[in-house]
């Protein structure tokens, strides 16, 4: 059996695809943005109760990482690209295989809560253990390229949970049941985009902002 799409109805499928998702399962979104939030809460919370020991540790790493970047020693921004793109492409393979499987029901909101745990911690550490200039730094060198991905990320793990949902509760015809695979992973294909964006964020963009801040705060020395 042999199913042949033209690139332009591929293209155009997939756009109303992903649209029609939006607008009508406006449920979906909302707990996954609640999923989010807790992530990003829970992770500051945990930031907050770190232990004495593991907080130094961390904090001078951060510290390290701060002056490597302000003395422009930092690998290349495009090596720093392809390992967040290999990141952020991993979980969006992995959202997009939950997607296809009934396992992925209960699986995919973890996915997506363990990355906005990760997110929360990192900024909630980094304000607490930099004070204002913290803030600063995940303003600059978090929050952007994180938002950015996360809409994609979010976007991703909802579509999946619907295919996943409609896998479970439809039985298809197999020629049926395929083209709607080609058409989801034609979404998850363009969602490739803002994850390179985000990417190109991180890698180019917030290097240059936290080396600015770090030239105006005493001398470019960054201590906690």
């Amino acid at each position: 059996m042999s199913i042949t799409f033209d690139l332009g109805e591929w293209w155009l499928k997939s756009q109303s695809f992903m649209w029609d998702k939006l607008k009508s399962h406006l449920h979906i979104w909302s707990f996954l943005l609640a999923v989010v939030a807790c992530g990003l809460i829970f992770g500051g919370i945990v930031a907050g109760i770190t232990s004495p020991h593991d907080k130094m540790v961390i904090t001078g790493a951060l510290s390290n990482l701060l002056s490597t970047m302000h003395q422009g020693h930092l690998v290349s921004p495009h090596t720093l690209w392809v390992e967040r793109m290999m990141s952020d492409g991993r979980l969006l393979a992995i959202i997009w295989i939950l997607g296809l499987s009934i396992i992925g029901l209960p699986l995919i909101p973890v996915v997506i809560f363990l990355r906005s745990f990760s997110v929360g911690f990192s900024i909630g550490f980094t304000v607490l253990a930099f004070g204002w200039r913290g803030v600063w730094f995940s303003a600059t060198g978090i929050f952007p390229h994180q938002l950015v991905s996360f809409v994609a990320l979010a976007l991703a793990g909802g579509l999946a949970i619907r295919f996943s949902a409609h896998i479970l509760r439809q039985s298809v015809p197999l020629q049926r049941l395929l083209q709607n695979v080609i058409v989801y992973t034609g979404v998850f294909c363009l969602l490739v985009i803002p994850l390179a964006v985000g990417a190109a964020m991180q890698a180019f963009w917030s290097p240059m902002l936290i080396s600015s801040i770090l030239s105006h705060a005493t001398g470019g020395a960054f201590v906690a």
